[in-house]
C-alpha cells in the first residue's frame, strides 16, 4: 500500500473514531449497549471470570511499568536509542490523559 493511501486509511479511521464516539456520547447507542449487556450479564461462567481475570492483572501498573522497563532496555541494547524518548513520551502523556479522564469525566450507571 503506498503512502497516501496508508494516510487515507489512516484518516477515515480517525473519521470513524470520532463518529462514533459522538454516537456513544449523545446516547445514540444507549439502546443497542443495553441490548448486548442484559444477556452477556444473565449467564455466569466461572471459566469465563478465570480466564478473563487476566488482563487486569497485565494492565496493573506495576506489570506495565516492567514490560515498558524491558522495552527501553531492548531498544537501549539494540542501539535504538532514538525510538525510546517518543514511545515513552507517548505511553506517559497516555497514562496522565488516562487518569484526567478517569478523574474529571463523570460515568453514568447502566
Amino acid at each position: 500500500m503506498s503512502n497516501n493511501g496508508m494516510r487515507k486509511g489512516s484518516w477515515a479511521a480517525g473519521v470513524a473514531f470520532v463518529g462514533f464516539s459522538g454516537a456513544v456520547a449523545l446516547g445514540w447507542l444507549h439502546e443497542a449497549d443495553l441490548w448486548v449487556l442484559r444477556p452477556a450479564q444473565e449467564h455466569h461462567s466461572g471459566f469465563l471470570d478465570g480466564v478473563l481475570g487476566l488482563f487486569p492483572l497485565i494492565g496493573s501498573p506495576e506489570v506495565s511499568g516492567v514490560m515498558l522497563l524491558a522495552l527501553l532496555t531492548g531498544l537501549f541494547v539494540r542501539d535504538r536509542r532514538a525510538l525510546m524518548t517518543p514511545i515513552l513520551l507517548v505511553l506517559v502523556t497516555t497514562g496522565l490523559l488516562e487518569l484526567a479522564m478517569k478523574l474529571f469525566l463523570p460515568q453514568v450507571p447502566i
